[in-house]
């Protein structure tokens, strides 16, 4: 991947992100639910492993940082990817620098040349998933 479609489409899944994040912020408020746009959840009735992500996230900005872990701990990380990634991007961008694409390409190679490295990250979601399933989400 360039650069250029790098930086592009980061940038675009975190405007998406954001505007996800407000509308369910922001026009939801009344109705303590969070609409799910998860598939798995729909066709299966079982919550795949991200289900929950938004509220807490939600939980997040309205400071309740035990509860968001309590519903799903990838709020949190999703969450510092939508501060961290476009923020360094712009800084990138502004200073004429590529050290987020450099970080990209690094971490790309880490995970094809030691394919081991990315059991532990498996083994999380799996984890998430088997919590999300027995809290019933």
């Amino acid at each position: 991947m360039n650069k250029r479609y790098l930086y592009f489409l980061t940038l675009s899944l975190s405007l998406v992100g954001y505007v996800w994040l407000s509308w369910n912020l922001f026009e939801q408020s009344e109705m303590r639910d969070t609409p799910t746009l998860c598939l798995v959840k729909h066709i299966t009735g079982i919550p795949c492993p991200s289900c929950g992500t938004t509220t807490a996230m939600i939980e997040l900005v309205h400071g309740n940082f035990f509860s968001s872990l309590i519903i799903n701990p990838f709020g949190l990380m999703m969450m510092a990817v939508l501060i961290i990634f476009p923020g360094w991007i712009i800084a990138d961008l502004l200073r004429k620098r590529e050290s987020f694409f450099r970080f990209y390409r690094w971490f790309e190679t880490i995970l094809q040349q030691r394919r081991w490295v990315s059991v532990p990250a498996v083994l999380v979601v799996v984890i998430n998933w088997i919590w999300n399933i027995s809290k019933g989400l």
